[in-house]
């Protein structure tokens, strides 16, 4: 079998690419079409392992490629996946008919406009350090996992022609797309993809704004996934020209996931609150990051909610907490073993940040520090304060955010 790409990726024109990471071992390899930004050439990739009645199927095969002049509706060319190459999991375009392939095997496929294959990647092994593939890379079950987050785009800085992956701890991989070869970022080079990518983060943002009723329902959507990797750049890249955005969708209701079982599986919480069951808003989560990483102090909106469970009188329901305001250091020293759910949740608020068995605040006070919850089944069983806040140490929000 294949060595999966982890993730039932879309093929996405944007620059900021999302992955929607499956969560079994079977991976799906959707059909896909991107449009180049001045929208002369179209790219689509298909495999008739897809087309049954049946939808697509786990780890589709087969894709064929085909480039079209969409003002001349010509076919420019086609190609069809080799034996030794992976399927279909991201496409990419320029204004000048230049695509790039990213597969299930971690590969990046450089096609020029003449359907002339420059360069195979393989990018763990030739685009990645050791020590980024040891510290980085995350090995699943349906293979190996390091996209979340990572931005993926074309770039021409000094008569260059790029393509550039930003992946989530942000050095950056750079090809050199005539040649189809890796190469090293240079000082100007790194000024000027600096540059490009902060723009694009405003100009990304800037439209969310606008036209927000259309993608901020509450539901996930494929168009949140180039808003919350902009939102995520914003921090990372220092943009305060993105501040303003920032502040207009910290209280989006994007949720993008949802969590039950784990510690509490088979635990009767009839009429209480489960500690383990909720949604997430994972915007709000990135943007908070991203507003204290700019000098902000975020609102005080919950990042997760909980819901009181059903018992025979009455119905299942949203749990609404008693506190009114962001914690501080007083709330956080009154945090005890064995309080419930609703009690931490009166006192303190919705968490920010939920893992298998522990709660993290982000507390906003000076100095900021992170305050951690963890839990058995039931209650907490362990109360603990860092003395250097999470989002301010290397690299830690940030994994969290990627994965």
């Amino acid at each position: 079998m294949r060595s999966p790409f982890k993730g039932c990726v879309s093929a996405l024109a944007l620059w900021l690419t999302g992955f929607c990471f499956a969560l079994a071992t079977d991976v799906f390899y959707t059909d896909g079409s991107a449009a180049s930004p001045n929208g002369r050439y179209k790219i689509e990739a298909v495999s008739q392992e897809n087309q049954g009645p049946d939808g697509p199927k786990a780890f589709a095969d087969g894709f064929v490629y085909t480039l079209t002049d969409m003002r001349s509706g010509d076919v420019v060319w086609t190609r069809k996946q080799a034996e030794n190459e992976g399927s279909c999991a991201s496409l990419h375009i320029n204004d000048e008919g230049w695509v790039v392939i990213g597969t299930g095997w971690n590969e990046l496929l450089v096609i020029s406009p003449e359907g002339k294959t420059t360069g195979c990647i393989d990018i763990l092994r030739d685009a990645m350090t050791e020590k980024e593939r040891s510290d980085y890379v995350a090995d699943t079950t349906a293979g190996p996992m390091w996209a979340g987050r990572s931005a993926w785009y074309f770039s021409k800085p000094e008569g260059q022609h790029l393509f550039v992956i930003r992946p989530w701890w942000g050095r950056r991989i750079v090809v050199d797309i005539s040649s189809g070869r890796l190469i090293r970022e240079t000082p100007d080079t790194r000024r000027a993809l600096t540059v490009q990518e902060s723009q694009k983060v405003v100009e990304v943002l800037e439209s969310a704004v606008v036209e927000r009723k259309k993608w901020d329902n509450g539901e996930c959507c494929d168009r949140v996934f180039p808003i919350s990797l902009a939102a995520y750049l914003a921090g990372c890249l220092h943009v305060e020209a993105a501040i303003p955005y920032l502040e207009s969708l910290q209280d989006s209701s994007f949720s993008g996931s949802s969590t039950s079982g784990g510690l509490g599986y088979g635990v009767d919480f009839s009429g209480e609150v489960n500690p383990h069951s909720y949604s997430t808003y994972t915007l709000r989560q990135i943007i908070r990051f991203s507003m204290r990483k700019l000098g902000r102090v975020p609102k005080f909106l919950p990042c997760h909610e909980f819901t009181v469970e059903a018992t025979a009188q009455i119905a299942e329901h949203p749990y609404r907490p008693a506190a009114k305001s962001a914690p501080g250091r007083p709330e956080a020293e009154r945090a005890r073993e064995g309080m419930s759910a609703a009690e931490v949740l009166d006192l303190l608020g919705s968490p920010e940040w939920i893992t298998y068995d522990t709660w993290e605040y982000d507390i906003d006070a000076e100095p900021p520090f992170t305050l951690r919850l963890k839990w058995n089944e039931t209650s907490v069983v362990e109360v603990a304060t860092s003395k250097t806040a999470a989002w301010l140490q290397p690299l830690m929000r940030e994994r969290m955010i990627a994965e």
